[in-house]
Order: C-alpha cells, then sequence, then structure tokens
C-alpha cells in the first residue's frame, strides 16, 4: 500500500506512481503529517495516469514543480547528443580488439582495458556537459555548443553549492554550541 495524499487545491498529492479517485481523506498539513495520513488499496486506485501541471512559459524554473518539461527535453537531446558517440565507441573497443587479436595482432589486454574506460569516461562526461551547457530558463534556446551557458550555469552550481556548504556548516556550529 501506498500513502496517498489530497491537496487543498483541486487535486491530489501522490507518494508513489498510482493514480487516485476522489474519495480520500484530505492531507494532513500539521506537525503528524506522514505516510500513514491516508492508504491507498488496490481497489481504491484508478485506472488514470497522473499527468503534472503544464510548464507554463512564464514559470521560473527554480520552483518546487522541479524542471520545465522544455528545458528538460532540451537538456536530454544535448545530453544524448554530446555522450552517445563515446559511450558507444567505449562498448565497440572490446568487439575491435578482439576482431584484432584473432587477425593476429598484438594488443595489450592493457590497452583494450584503458581505452574503452577512457571512452565511456569521455561519455559520462558529455552527459554533465549536456546538462550543464543547456539554458536553465524555458525561454531561452542557446547555442549549439553551449560554450558560454555551460561556464554559467557551472557558476550557478558552485555559487549553490557554496552556500549550502556554508548552511551546513553554519547548523553544525549553532548544534555544537547548544
Amino acid at each position: 500500500m501506498l500513502g496517498v495524499y489530497q491537496l487543498d487545491t483541486s487535486g491530489y498529492c501522490v507518494v508513489g506512481m498510482i493514480s487516485l479517485q476522489k474519495s480520500l481523506p484530505p492531507c494532513d498539513t500539521g506537525k503528524n503529517s506522514g505516510y500513514d495520513t491516508a492508504m491507498a488499496t488496490k481497489k481504491n486506485r484508478s485506472p488514470r495516469p497522473i499527468n503534472p501541471p503544464a510548464a507554463t512559459a512564464d514559470a521560473t524554473p527554480f520552483t518546487k514543480d522541479g524542471i520545465p518539461k522544455t528545458v528538460a527535453d532540451r537538456m536530454m537531446k544535448r545530453a544524448v547528443g554530446f555522450s552517445s558517440v563515446p559511450t558507444l565507441l567505449g562498448f565497440l573497443i572490446f568487439p575491435a580488439g578482439y576482431f584484432l587479436l584473432k587477425a593476429g595482432y598484438t594488443i595489450p589486454n592493457w590497452m583494450v582495458v584503458f581505452t574503452s574506460m577512457g571512452f565511456l569516461g569521455l561519455g559520462v562526461a558529455g552527459i554533465s556537459y549536456g546538462l550543464l551547457s543547456t539554458p536553465w530558463l524555458p525561454s531561452e534556446t542557446g547555442t549549439f555548443w553551449g560554450w558560454k551557458t555551460f561556464w554559467e550555469n557551472v557558476q550557478r552550481l558552485s555559487t549553490g553549492l557554496g552556500k549550502e556548504g556554508e548552511r551546513i556548516r553554519a547548523e553544525k556550529q549553532a548544534s555544537t554550541k547548544k
């Protein structure tokens, strides 16, 4: 059984991947809210899928609702584009090494392994670059390579991580002084 909570507005909040019916109790937004507020059984589940609200063009991308769909789709395209070739080469190194050995060439095993690992590492770097080189505002499209956007997003990320680190250190210091 999965916990299901009713929102105060015209929908329901969900814990887990289930569809809901309108017969559940309201959310407990107070001190005792938790997974045991309302329980959904198999007979309470509805076959309708839950669709999240559509992102609007004027919505800010830094809300509790998550990344807007247009930005997420753009991130996916860029991550696949920048990582697919190195990842494919990383997987093709092993069969290529095998066929070269069968053809009579002498190739050390470590060379095949490290070459494959290098290409797979480039694939991971391509995923990271694809995500960070995507403009995070739905209204912006960015450039093909996204170099300027990459450095802007790295700056935002490092600033955010720095502030979070300061907040955590301050909380630790406050808790040790008590």
